[in-house]
């Protein structure tokens, strides 16, 4: 038999005698059970004094603590943080929060106590003495140092609330901006002049169209355009020619004038005013007809 098995053997007749002396205690009556409890406990701590006087024998229980807690956590008893589910881990966190609380405070009343002793032991002056009439009691002292904290911890909130206000106001500002940039390219983008099928594909977009009929709108659209770049070059002159050709009774009828006038000026397409023709007498008809008044008198 090993070491470690002869120390669980230990360890499980000390866990069975503590178990026989529990339900012993729980038998007893609430007060005499109260009473035998912080008589264990009392024993408990001068045992644990007394290892540690001892260096050799600290030193063992130290290592038996340690061996324990391996073994323990071998068999998954004890678990890592990492190892547990987030509701124990949070569950362990608080606790060790309380267990801390518990003993900061254990530690201010002993320090209270303490305090408190020594000014009792010290004997009164029947005179106060400057030193003693402006001295500050602990307590004051202490709640000085909690409203000092308060303080400061209210300051670094508002501080911290500003800071997120600025930086919502930049936010919103520059949301803004990128939205006014997103417009200008937007409007630079529809500015853009589109190829005769590009605005076939954005007059038809989300519709389903038959080819033959696509093909029809983009031969429309081919000839628009073609039309429109011949006719930058020319005169208005050599425009006005083209003038019967885009103004027939067949434009009017099915109201088709709007497309022509993105082709030609409204001055070629304006309505062409019959020329007067002079005609030209001999000099004999002439004068006949400047005479013929003379002589009928």
């Amino acid at each position: 038999m090993n070491r470690q098995e002869r120390l669980r053997n230990r360890e499980e007749a000390i866990k069975e005698r503590k178990q026989a002396q529990w339900h012993k205690v729980r038998k007893e009556a609430p007060h005499k059970r109260a009473a035998i409890l912080k008589k264990k406990r009392d024993a408990a701590r001068l045992r644990r004094e007394k290892i540690k006087e001892n260096p050799q024998l600290y030193e063992e229980q130290k290592q038996k603590e340690r061996d324990r807690w391996q073994r323990r956590k071998a068999e998954g008893k004890i678990k890592c943080a990492k190892e547990m589910t987030e509701r124990t881990h949070r569950k362990v966190r608080r606790g060790n929060q309380l267990a801390v609380q518990r003993y900061r405070e254990k530690k201010k009343k002993e320090s209270l106590a303490s305090t408190e002793a020594s000014s009792s032991a010290q004997p009164q002056p029947s005179t106060p003495s400057p030193a003693t009439e402006f001295s500050i009691p602990v307590a004051s002292a202490e709640s000085l140092k909690k409203k000092k904290g308060r303080k400061k911890i209210a300051s670094n909130r508002s501080a911290a609330q500003r800071r997120l206000k600025k930086a919502l106001l930049e936010n919103k500002k520059l949301q803004r901006q990128v939205w006014r940039q997103k417009k200008k390219i937007q409007k630079l983008r529809d500015k853009k002049e589109l190829t005769p099928r590009s605005k076939v594909r954005k007059l038809l977009r989300g519709k389903n169209v038959d080819p033959k009929i696509r093909r029809r709108l983009e031969f429309g659209e081919v000839l628009q355009k073609q039309i429109t770049e011949a006719m930058k070059t020319r005169s208005w002159k050599v425009k006005k020619v083209f003038h019967p050709f885009f103004s027939g009774s067949l434009v009017k009828h099915y109201k088709m004038q709007r497309y022509v006038h993105g082709m030609l000026s409204k001055k070629c397409l304006r309505k062409a005013k019959r020329p007067k023709i002079k005609i030209l007498l001999s000099v004999p008809e002439q004068l006949n007809r400047s005479m013929s008044p003379i002589l009928s008198n």
